[in-house]
């Protein structure tokens, strides 16, 4: 082996010899360092198309979802007809209403705009509450966000209460 050295080294010079080290050590650094490297990055471009493709379908089905959350409030029945059912309500089930104070929002993110509106009410405390309840099973597009229950005296049989409830209607 020591010989087979010699005659190369005589061959080709110290310059050839070192040019022949060099390009050996060049392609054994390729096939151990540069090609597994760019079969990871080849792997990982892979993954990246994939997780984008998985990022958009989301997205389909956020959209589709929604969809389906506005519908909910595509009524036929618009605000006057919601404030109808509320009084027909509180008259159905005996509470008094006081003077209701109304104020529209537009909400600007959302395709909604809600009526918020606060109601003093007076009646037998389950009356009321029955009332509550019967007002969130008739206007499906309402919400109860307060309550406030006050008696004058521990024995009284009237509850005077303040509600608060939002009517959500499609924005125009």
């Amino acid at each position: 082996m020591k010989a087979r050295l010699e005659r190369l080294r005589a061959l080709l010079g110290w310059p050839g010899l070192l040019g022949l080290v060099l390009l050996v050590g060049g392609l054994a650094a390729d096939a151990l360092v540069r090609q597994p490297l760019a079969n990871r990055l080849a792997a990982l471009d892979q993954r990246a198309g994939q997780a984008e493709r998985d990022a958009r379908r989301p997205a389909v089905a956020m959209a589709t979802e929604l969809g389906r959350f506005y519908k909910h409030f595509q009524r036929e029945e618009d605000i006057n007809d919601w404030l109808a059912v509320l009084y027909h309500a509180a008259e159905e089930s005996g509470v008094e209403l006081g003077v209701a104070d109304y104020r529209l929002v537009a909400h600007p993110v959302l395709a909604l705009a809600s009526y918020e509106i606060t109601v003093p009410l007076t009646g037998q405390y389950g009356t009321l509450r029955a009332f509550a309840e019967t007002l969130l099973n008739n206007i499906p597009v309402a919400s109860v966000d307060a309550l406030r229950f006050a008696r004058k005296r521990v024995g009284a049989g009237q509850v005077e209460a303040e509600m608060r409830l939002t009517i959500y209607v499609p924005r125009k």
